[in-house]
């Protein structure tokens, strides 16, 4: 005998009391999952993060040999021209020590990306 036998207005809830221990397994299922899937992305960001450490580090190595050198960079950065470079240029915060008996040669990446795309074509490389 099922309790909608006995009290027919009960049935949906006897129905739907049926569903809850599938329901319970499922979101129980899919906490596990969750819970995985969060451990997963916490290795990964700490892999990252290792492999931001080591590249800061190699950075760091290439700008102390730069400066043993005798050799200075400026990063400047601009979407105004020519105009827009010199003006940052004029304006760097990190200017080189100039030498009235020196000489001075630059190197300017104009349009520089992170996808070098056609260029090593353009190269012929």
């Amino acid at each position: 005998m099922k309790l909608r036998d006995v009290l027919p207005p009960l049935g949906e809830l006897d129905e739907a009391m049926q569903q809850v221990p599938g329901m319970i397994r499922t979101a129980r299922a899919f906490g596990d999952f969750l819970s995985e899937l969060a451990q997963l992305l916490q290795e990964k960001a700490d892999l990252l993060l290792q492999m931001a450490d080591e590249i800061q580090a190699i950075a760091d190595k290439l700008a102390a040999l730069v400066a043993t050198a005798g050799l200075n960079g400026i990063h400047i950065s601009t979407n105004q021209g020519v105009e827009g470079f010199m003006q940052e240029l004029r304006n760097a915060g990190n200017p080189p020590p100039w030498h009235a008996d020196g000489w001075v040669a630059g190197v300017v990446l104009l349009g520089g990306t992170a996808d070098f795309g056609a260029v090593p074509a353009l190269f012929g490389l």
